[in-house]
């Protein structure tokens, strides 16, 4: 696992200097999710890429990315600040960012970042 979360924090480090911030809200492809996904596959299949292969590994995928994604988020994320949002429809909506910076609003966050333009 703590090689994992290695890999892990790279990723994300890399992912905040390219964008600014990650992204965690719902009806988005997760950044988190789909990091925990690429390392679990790569770790549990370690090369073997026949479709038999995956598909008898694909349950101990699945475990190991949920226990990975709750790794990241405890250890990793927890270190950048964090913005979200749940509105009454339920609708979660929320980045991970590393800059100084309390925001107010979506908007505010989205002007400081450029998101829309």
């Amino acid at each position: 696992m703590k090689n994992l979360l290695q890999k892990a924090e790279v990723k994300v480090q890399e992912e905040i200097k390219r964008v600014g911030f990650i992204d965690d809200s719902d009806n988005t492809d997760r950044f988190l999710d789909n990091l925990s996904r690429e390392l679990a596959k790569e770790e549990v299949l370690k090369g073997n890429e026949g479709i038999e292969f995956y598909y008898e590994k694909e349950g101990e995928i699945e475990e190991l990315q949920e226990e990975l994604l709750q790794e990241i988020k405890a250890k990793i994320m927890s270190k950048y600040n964090r913005f979200s949002t749940v509105y009454e429809s339920g609708h979660y909506k929320g980045c991970y960012y590393e800059i100084d910076k309390e925001f107010t609003n979506w908007d505010e966050f989205n002007d400081h970042f450029g998101i829309g333009e």
